[in-house]
């Protein structure tokens, strides 16, 4: 009899709260009928509501080679980068394929970028990102003596 009382208060204790979920959403209506829309002043069939939802996406390209020329491997080198807004540092060393990192968390902001390797002189050189810029750095490194 009490696991009776219990599932019943726990089926009104759902109802309750599946109900009071519709009423709020009900209360967000603004009593326009949203199956018609008339064409806006410039002949759109919205609400008015033009949301910009495309941004510019900014890249950066990191370009590592030797005194050769050649490419250096990820093996050799890590990258790191410090956002000088957030002081936050990222560190590559995976992603550095045919001596080429592009990292695909950069954001417009002002970047400290350092190269550190144990086979060549340590590096760094500062970019600053624009939204929607493509930006590329270059960096020739020497070998450590």
């Amino acid at each position: 009899m009490g696991r009776q009382n219990a599932l019943t208060r726990r089926r009104v204790a759902s109802l309750l709260a599946t109900g009071a979920v519709g009423l709020v959403a009900g209360c967000s209506d603004n009593g326009a009928d949203d199956t018609e829309t008339e064409p806006d002043d410039n002949g759109d069939d919205d609400d008015g509501a033009d949301l910009e939802t495309d941004t510019a996406e900014t890249t950066l390209e990191i370009y590592l080679e030797d005194g050769d020329g050649e490419s250096v491997a990820a093996e050799d080198v890590i990258l790191e980068l410090l956002d000088q807004e957030t002081d936050i540092e990222y560190t590559i060393d995976q992603e550095i394929e045919d001596g080429v990192a592009e990292p695909d968390f950069t954001e417009p902001t002002t970047y400290t970028v350092s190269v550190v390797s144990d086979e060549y002189e340590d590096t760094e050189d500062e970019v600053t990102l624009d939204e929607g810029d493509d930006e590329t750095l270059q960096f020739e490194l020497e070998a450590s003596s």
